[in-house]
């Protein structure tokens, strides 16, 4: 964690958390952006690619 700041941190541990849903599970992109606690499913897209570099149909 060391360089980021605590708010960074856990963007990026939930959106790896969503890219494990995404692989691991059949629920829809809207629901685990809300179980991930995104109100916004197009923002939490948006975050998710700038995280991971990909979007999260991409994943599935």
């Amino acid at each position: 964690m060391m360089g980021i700041s605590p708010q960074r941190h856990l963007m990026e541990s939930r959106i790896h958390r969503a890219r494990h849903l995404l692989i691991e599970t059949d629920w829809s992109i809207t629901r685990i952006a809300q179980v991930m606690g995104y109100n916004d499913v197009y923002f939490f897209s948006r975050q998710f690619k700038q995280i991971t570099g990909q979007t999260p149909s991409s994943v599935r």
